[in-house]
């Protein structure tokens, strides 16, 4: 049984008289349910809070890129950029392993629940991060106010004769009018849209995010359901799997860019190399699994759609709204509920049930015995296949974690300076609008698809009680290859025009100017340098 102050709910058991039955009627707590306004100003919180996120991240992204690499000098972007990164991906592991902790704790502190966090209806007190992280962001945000305009550097001379210049042609030209800064908008995107390195970089990368951005949304509960894991557990794991490998990744390749410094087009071929390889390794993963988890479902022959009841139960008045699991510990087979399992009462131990009339032999839902069940899921031992499945996906990310920095620093480099913190402003306005809006909708999508059973709440869908397991890990990895394959495509296209980078490693004026402009076109090279590639030093 339940306490009083539980907020677990009844038990039900297999019954013809529905009246019989604990679990509480359906239309009287359907018609106690009210509309509750306070959701919508939940909702509207966390949309302006996202909203503010991410005006923010964009600011931070787009000058702060621009502002770090106009103040070191070109050779040295390489392990500035990778250090960026690498405290970007220290964010995810402290916020994961934070959310973990959250998630143990009950959503309300002061309540009983009467369920553990591996039972399916626990909530975890998702709303502690917030506090935490809110603190945290304020904090940071002292120290990066005080930041000045710009950097002091070696070359104190050549930053006030830059400075000079650029006040001499502000002067000479007056303000702008709003005319003249329409005209100067077209040409810069003029100017971009003929950049092919830009152009098709942007292309392969919304492929590539949507691809690797929406696997590791779906990360934690594509291992919480595959491999048997808590929430909690599952939120844990993807810290050491996912963020630590971007960490690795990121810190050996912007190591081999500064200490090797290859051509842009070894950086370029190299982005590709590591994509097959990516899409490759994705592929492997599709044969990864615990078993399938047995569990008698059936189909209904009106709409084709699945259902857990079957001949047995189909008088015993259950109710699909709560979702109870229990296991036949002697064929490894798992219920809904004791009343789909057909049992009639409750053992002394209050963790078993008995009188099960409706226990199924094997895969046939036809053949019926009596027996015992226990409370709680079937267990399963996935560590091997855990294991595998997270060398697998690490071994990935490092992989691919090594091109960030080349790739960044080839794109910056085929701009035009004076068109860097636009070329950068409309490179996240564009990922944004077509990659990280999209693949939450994306791979949701996929997620649902998956489902085999869904919670009836009163009539509406509710959160997915049972998946079909080989399903969502064909679905999760071959959409995923699919995606990386098509920005494989564009990143072969980059390979085309890589060599027209030029000044990639070298400051432009001097050794010691921080940033150099340079409105040189972006020309192949027989049209910069006589026919012959630049000579550089230390290159692959």
């Amino acid at each position: 049984t339940v306490s009083e102050n539980s907020t677990a709910p009844p038990l039900q058991f297999c019954s013809e008289d529905s009246s019989n039955n604990s679990v509480f009627s359906r239309s009287a707590h359907c018609g106690s349910r009210q509309s509750d306004w306070s959701t919508v100003g939940a909702v509207a919180l966390l949309f302006a809070g996202n909203f503010l996120n991410g005006l923010g991240g964009v600011a931070c992204y787009v000058v702060g890129t621009t502002y770090m690499d106009d103040n070191v000098k070109k050779k040295n972007s390489a392990l500035y950029f990778g250090g960026i990164y690498i405290c970007r991906f220290l964010g995810p592991v402290v916020g994961l392993t934070l959310g973990s902790f959250c998630l143990s704790y009950y959503e309300d502190p002061w309540a009983e629940p009467g369920i553990g966090p591996g039972d399916p209806r626990w909530i975890g007190a998702w709303w502690m991060g917030y506090l935490v992280v809110g603190m945290s962001l304020l904090l940071s945000a002292i120290p990066v106010a005080l930041f000045p305009r710009t950097l002091r550097h070696s070359s104190e001379a050549a930053r006030h004769d830059a400075s000079k210049t650029d006040v001499a042609v502000s002067c000479s030209l007056g303000p702008a009018s709003l005319r003249d800064e329409w005209k100067d908008a077209v040409r810069v995107l003029r100017r971009l849209a003929r950049n092919p390195i830009y152009v098709f970089r942007t292309l392969g990368n919304i492929a590539v995010y949507i691809a690797l951005t929406g696997y590791y949304i779906t990360f934690p509960k594509y291992t919480q359901h595959q491999f048997q894991q808590t929430a909690s557990m599952a939120s844990l794991f993807t810290g050491p799997v996912v963020i630590v490998s971007n960490m690795v990744g990121t810190l050996a390749g912007a190591v081999f860019v500064h200490r090797w410094q290859p051509r842009p087009r070894i950086i370029a071929w190299h982005n590709v190399l590591v994509t097959v390889l990516a899409v490759l390794g994705v592929s492997a993963l599709m044969a990864v699994d615990c078993g399938t988890l047995r569990y008698p479902v059936a189909t209904q022959h009106e709409t084709g759609s699945s259902t857990v009841e079957n001949d047995c139960t189909r008088g015993c008045s259950c109710s699909p709204d709560v979702h109870r699991p229990v296991c036949d510990e002697s064929t490894g087979t798992q219920y809904f509920s004791p009343c789909f399992a057909g049992c009639t009462s409750q053992a002394g131990n209050e963790s078993e049930f008995k009188d099960c009339r409706c226990l199924v032999n094997g895969g046939n839902n036809e053949n019926f015995y009596r027996g015992v069940v226990k409370s709680g899921k079937c267990e399963q031992d996935c560590s091997s296949a855990l294991t595998a499945f997270s060398v697998v996906v690490f071994v990935i990310q490092v992989y691919y974690s090594t091109t960030l920095v080349g790739s960044t620093l080839l794109v910056i480099r085929s701009l035009n300076v004076k068109d860097k913190s636009a070329a950068l402003s409309i490179l996240s306005a564009i990922m944004n609008m077509f990659a990280f809006i999209p693949y939450p909708l994306i791979y949701g999508a996929l997620v649902d698809a998956s489902c085999l059973v869904w919670e009836d709440r009163c009539g509406e869908r509710g959160a997915c009680w049972l998946y079909d397991l080989p399903k969502f890990r064909f679905l999760l990895h071959g959409v995923t290859a699919a995606l990386l394959v098509v920005g494989c495509v564009f990143q072969g296209v980059v390979v085309r025009y890589s060599d027209r980078v030029t000044d990639f490693y070298e400051d432009s004026a001097t050794s010691d100017a921080v940033s150099a402009p340079s409105a040189a076109p972006l020309l192949p090279p027989n049209e910069t340098t006589g026919g012959n590639p630049p000579r550089r030093t230390h290159v692959l």
